[in-house]
């Protein structure tokens, strides 16, 4: 295995993502709404956006707007349909490129992959640490998906993204959730970074992140 081909197996993997910007052209898809150390009871708003926005969702309920609202608990989080946007930062989509995580090569990379994988000793399903044989090579591979990735860009234009492959958290959580769909992914006043989520089985949640 080398460098090149497990860059073509990150670029056949990944995931249509959307960066949401505070600058660009044409019509806002979100609108941001969350101002730093709120802590007011109840649950308070981060962003809106365009649901028609989000690649390869189907929208629930038929709605278009959703907002990603938090409370003081980290476990507390809803997405909420809205008929209109309500008032905010407007923020433009701007498509762009990420080669999905090295977790996502060694879950559904080809068969190269899991005969490089077998060679090392690694399930398919554990997550990529420096005990991996071929690490140099991993890291190579992670310097690539860096340097793109929505929340490692350190673009203070970006307020989140929308789709995309999930970052991969201490809680461990990643595999469980590859198979679902991540709506959006705040970037701005991180942390924490907050997730929204569609399951497969058509519900919306929420999941907040703290390193």
């Amino acid at each position: 295995m080398t460098v090149e081909e497990l860059l073509a197996e990150g670029e056949r993997l990944k995931r249509p993502c959307v960066l949401l910007k505070a600058e660009g052209a044409g019509e806002p898809i979100g609108w941001w709404h969350h101002k730093p150390g709120n802590l007011a009871s109840g649950r308070n708003p981060w962003i809106t956006f365009d649901a028609q926005a989000v690649p390869g969702l189907e929208r629930p309920n038929r709605t278009r707007y959703l907002t990603l609202l938090t409370g003081v608990d980290e476990s507390d989080g809803v997405l909420q349909s809205v008929d209109l946007p309500p008032e905010g930062l407007p923020l433009f989509g701007q498509p762009i490129e990420v080669i999905a995580p090295i977790e996502a090569v060694f879950a559904f990379g080809d068969d190269r992959v899991g005969a490089w994988l077998a060679s090392n000793a690694w399930p398919r399903t554990e997550r990529y640490n420096s005990n991996f044989r071929d690490s140099a090579l991993v890291e190579s591979y992670q310097q690539r998906w860096f340097e793109t990735y929505p929340i490692y860009c350190n673009n203070p234009n970006v307020y989140a993204a929308l789709g995309g492959w999930h970052l991969p958290h201490a809680e461990n959580d990643w595999y469980e959730l590859a198979e679902e769909r991540l709506l959006i992914l705040t970037v701005r006043d991180a942390e924490p970074w907050v997730e929204g989520w569609q399951r497969r089985d058509g519900q919306l949640g929420v999941i907040q992140r703290i390193t």
